[in-house]
């Protein structure tokens, strides 16, 4: 919560912005204005921050006449998208915050959303292709699908990607040894499918039976800063074209 200790008079222009490593909050009114920045919190941590569409900050209980709202970012005019799930959320272990902040590469858009499954993520994808469209496509779902309803879904991205050429890559998913036979399958549609992939399962799981690298794995399901340094090196590897673009 910030404080301004400003006279909100005859009118109010609020501005917040956001960037990877921070962001800004500044206010303006003809009684003065109000600037507040912060760095490395929660609020640009989040892949939807750098999309930042249709989101306000606006309490629901406060009715308000004569506003307009905007809101912009220009991630969508990146060459590369980066679509998933938890895997691709912003905190140290995971693959995405290993390659923004220790590699130095974040010329690209991200949308991840914790515990998103592919039938969510479509429709978040075909709304975002609304404001842009990227070179590459690096769609990273199927950790909380089923096998079924993950191909039905990339049935539909590979559509989407091919009417707006599109280069699409897929990525394989890590699973642990006790874990599911859906994600088995669903890796070896990627190998298969023809289409260029990130090999996420070989990053970090020695043998085809879902058993994960010692210290890389932290709950069965999700790495740790090592396994996610370990994804983000793979992604270099496998997709280096993301390196390519500031």
């Amino acid at each position: 919560v910030f404080t301004h200790g400003l006279t909100i008079k005859d009118f109010i222009m609020c501005e917040i912005t956001f960037t990877w490593y921070g962001g800004k909050f500044r206010i303006i009114s003809s009684g003065g204005s109000f600037v507040q920045e912060w760095q490395n919190s929660q609020y640009s941590y989040t892949g939807n921050a750098q999309v930042n569409y249709g989101r306000a900050f606006i309490e629901p209980t406060i009715t308000l006449t004569n506003v307009k709202l905007t809101q912009s970012s220009d991630r969508f005019m990146k060459p590369v998208w980066v679509i998933g799930d938890s895997y691709t959320s912003m905190f140290q272990a995971r693959w995405t915050y290993q390659l923004i902040n220790n590699f130095g590469i974040d010329g690209f858009l991200l949308d991840g959303y914790a515990g998103a499954p592919s039938e969510n993520m479509v429709p978040e994808l075909e709304k975002l292709l609304r404001f842009g469209t990227p070179k590459y496509l690096l769609w990273c779902l199927g950790m909380n699908d089923g096998a079924v309803i993950w191909k039905y879904c990339s049935t539909k991205v590979e559509q989407l990607c091919r009417e707006r050429g599109i280069t699409l890559i897929y990525q394989t998913i890590p699973w642990a040894s006790s874990g599911s036979s859906a994600k088995a399958i669903i890796n070896e549609y990627i190998k298969e499918s023809g289409y260029r992939f990130v090999d996420g399962y070989s990053a970090v799981c020695s043998d085809d039976n879902g058993t994960w690298y010692e210290g890389m794995n932290d709950d069965g399901r999700h790495p740790t800063v090592l396994g996610a340094k370990a994804l983000a090196g793979q992604v270099l590897v496998d997709f280096p074209e993301i390196a390519n673009y500031d």
